[in-house]
């Protein structure tokens, strides 16, 4: 995907974890912000990763088990084919354009779209084919790159994308739109240092002095949205490529998708 390369936000002129970027630490509002940690980030401790060993499996998640790896594979499809497309299995309408920009609908409110991310999809079960109208909800219109933000930080919880090393350092090729994505804790800091610095996952949570979850669901975030690259900064960060979605067929009735979402609200927490 195409970014636009803006200037250095204010926040790149420091990265120092004490500066006045760092999260509250005590009081009403460090508990505020915590709350606001978990509620992203989920509760993984930080763990100790010898060199060239991998995190054990429940830090990791699998992109194309769950709805961020087919919005990614039906996003890089419509833009190389320069084809409007819709997607099949919702229970709610969703179309792709290809702009540009690269553009999504989604009829669906965050407080559905959220948790949706962190259910698993069975292979299958979400489709694609031609779009056959124009989605007419222009209020649903979203840049694809915001879109694959977000449902990459809802889908992480803390956790890396399958596949990807840990202690290979990568650095930011743009600024985020925070302006126009979900919130995460401590973001400017982690967006400052990396827009600067290669740093890998693990040695940036040390630089910083903050959890590695939550630089963790930053990093998931950063590469669902394409905005990550490698630490020599001339090509995207090496990720693994996820399979093709299944040819456009008749999307099957998934019942009981509401009652997985309010499970999943109910005991996420």
């Amino acid at each position: 995907m195409t970014h636009s390369q803006s200037g250095p936000s204010p926040a790149a002129s420091s990265v120092d974890s004490s500066s006045s970027l760092a999260a509250p630490s005590g009081g009403l509002a460090g508990q505020v912000h915590a709350g606001v940690e978990h509620d992203v980030c989920g509760s993984l401790p930080d763990i100790e990763v010898g060199v060239g060993r991998p995190l054990p499996a429940n830090y990791l998640f699998d992109p194309a088990a769950h709805f961020l790896g087919f919005l990614t594979e039906a996003c890089r499809r419509s833009r190389e084919t320069g084809t409007s497309l819709e997607l099949l299995g919702l229970n709610w309408p969703a179309q792709i354009r290809p702009g540009p920009p690269l553009q999504v609908c989604i009829a669906a409110k965050e407080a559905v779209l959220r948790p949706f991310c962190i259910l698993g999809t069975p292979a299958g079960s979400l489709q694609m084919r031609a779009a056959t109208h124009p989605a007419a909800d222009a209020e649903h219109w979203v840049r694809a790159e915001d879109l694959l933000w977000n449902v990459g930080l809802w889908t992480s919880r803390g956790r890396l994308p399958a596949g990807v090393d840990v202690h290979a350092p990568v650095k930011l090729g743009a600024w985020p739109n925070f302006t126009r994505t979900s919130g995460l804790p401590h973001a400017m800091q982690i967006a400052a240092l990396w827009t600067r610095e290669a740093q890998s996952p693990l040695a940036l949570a040390k630089r910083l002095d903050i959890p590695q979850r939550v630089v963790f669901t930053f990093f998931s975030a950063a590469h669902a949205s394409g905005l990550l690259l490698a630490a020599d900064g001339n090509a995207p960060a090496d990720v693994p490529k996820l399979p093709a979605a299944p040819a456009a067929a008749p999307a099957p009735e998934r019942k009981g998708l509401f009652a997985r979402i309010l499970r999943t609200l109910t005991h996420a927490r």
